[in-house]
């Protein structure tokens, strides 16, 4: 009986322990969301701006001339930059960005629009922060400029020796 009552105590003691441990789980305080001001402000910094109104910028970032669509009515935010003509890819091109769309590209994806091969991330402004804004733009510039070798969207940090053989088997 004493046994009975002991495994019952731990059993109660042990639950109690345990939501105890999961309601004070630390969390990290909130990131601030990005606003229009924010916005204009990163891009000022280090970036020629060639166009801006109250919806979209269109500016040059090392060498590269990138938009930023700031659709607030649609809380949709898009920055994106033309790599290539569709027209000139080829059929192992194709294959290329396929792969790295599912494997290399991250926030950022290659996407067709207009006759245009281009770098694009699309994500909503509402759960947008700063640092994520920061780093999309890299992204969306960087995947641009690896385009026909990494196809990344982060710098490599090897040398990349042989492509995938998937498509050839």
């Amino acid at each position: 009986m004493k046994f009975i009552k002991l495994f019952i105590f731990i059993f109660f003691v042990s639950i109690s322990l345990g939501q105890n441990l999961f309601t004070n789980i630390p969390t990290a305080k909130s990131l601030r969301l990005i606003t229009y001001s924010d916005i204009d402000s990163i891009i000022s910094l280090d970036s020629k701006i060639i166009e801006k109104d109250k919806e979209h910028w269109e500016f040059e970032y090392k060498s590269r001339k990138i938009f930023v669509l700031f659709e607030r009515e649609k809380d949709q935010i898009k920055i994106f930059t033309a790599i290539t003509r569709s027209n000139d890819l080829t059929k192992n091109d194709m294959k290329d960005i396929l792969t790295a769309n599912f494997e290399k590209t991250y926030d950022v994806k290659y996407s067709f629009y207009k006759g245009w091969l281009w770098s694009n991330f699309s994500h909503k402004i509402s759960e947008l922060t700063i640092n994520e804004f920061i780093d999309a733009r890299s992204q969306v510039f960087t995947l641009a400029k690896y385009y026909g070798t990494y196809f990344m969207s982060v710098e490599p940090v090897w040398e990349e020796k042989e492509k995938d053989n998937i498509f050839n088997k």
